[in-house]
């Protein structure tokens, strides 16, 4: 296992020539699940980083018991925090402030988007981010495991005490599986009116397919929407076959 600590540092890639077409930040993978990547990037200053239909300013693969932690984007290009297939991943108190002049809205764009397109992911925590978007950015915070063509489970989520403002969908989970607490979360202004996120019931909590049983806990939210917003709550499982929801519990509360 290699240990990577990137702390303190001010980032910047400029202003891009045409929408779209600027430079990524810190990437870091490694070879698979047994080859791991321990990261620990805190207190860093992201400005001005993105590429058209790629990286943002932070890309995590395989690593676990990673920390992404008080770090300030601004003026983001594409997605700032990219995590595939890492357990134990923190992603605690980020900022995310604004948007860049040069943002190219053609490609999809998230706050903070975890999958698992290279195995199994287990014990996600996404807690106290600060997320400022517009129509241009069209989730908030995105977990999505994968189906096709092998499935790939995010299993043991929570997702709390984050603040969202202003972006088409605020929270969308897919494919999961075992504990999920989305709790206290505050969702405000969600602009979710836009045809791109039809799929998504234009609601400020999307939750769609679950890999196997699952305990879903969706409590102490604050759902304030907008003179374009949708609904508060879409629940959609429209994929068929075996790796359907075996056994879900779910509670509204509070």
């Amino acid at each position: 296992e290699t240990t990577i600590i990137f702390r303190d540092n001010y980032v910047e890639g400029g202003v891009p020539a045409s929408p779209g077409v600027g430079t990524s930040g810190l990437s870091v993978s490694s070879t698979g699940i047994s080859n791991t990547v321990r990261c620990i990037v805190r207190g860093n200053h992201f400005r001005e980083l993105g590429i058209l239909g790629g990286l943002g300013s932070i890309y995590i693969q395989h690593g676990h018991d990673s920390v992404i932690d008080t770090n300030v984007f601004s003026k983001i290009i594409s997605t700032p925090i990219t995590v595939s297939s890492s357990d134990r991943m923190r992603i605690t108190r980020n900022k995310i402030v604004s948007e860049s002049t040069e943002i190219n809205d053609a490609q999809p764009i998230n706050g903070i988007d975890v999958s698992s397109y290279y195995g199994n992911t287990d014990d996600l925590v996404i807690s106290e981010n600060n997320i400022v978007g517009t129509t241009k950015m069209d989730v908030g915070i995105k977990v999505v495991g994968v189906l096709t063509p092998t499935p790939y489970y995010i299993r043991g989520v929570s997702i709390s005490d984050n603040s969202i403002t202003g972006t088409q969908v605020p929270l969308y989970i897919e494919h999961i599986s075992g504990q999920v607490n989305i709790v206290r979360n505050n969702v405000r202004e969600f602009l979710t009116h836009s045809d791109e996120n039809a799929d998504r019931g234009r609601a400020a909590l999307s939750v769609g397919n679950i890999l196997g049983n699952a305990n879903v806990l969706i409590e102490g939210n604050s759902f304030i929407g907008g003179a374009a917003s949708g609904r508060a709550i879409h629940w959609d499982r429209t994929v068929a076959g075996d790796t359907t929801a075996g056994q879900v519990h779910a509670t509204l509360k509070d």
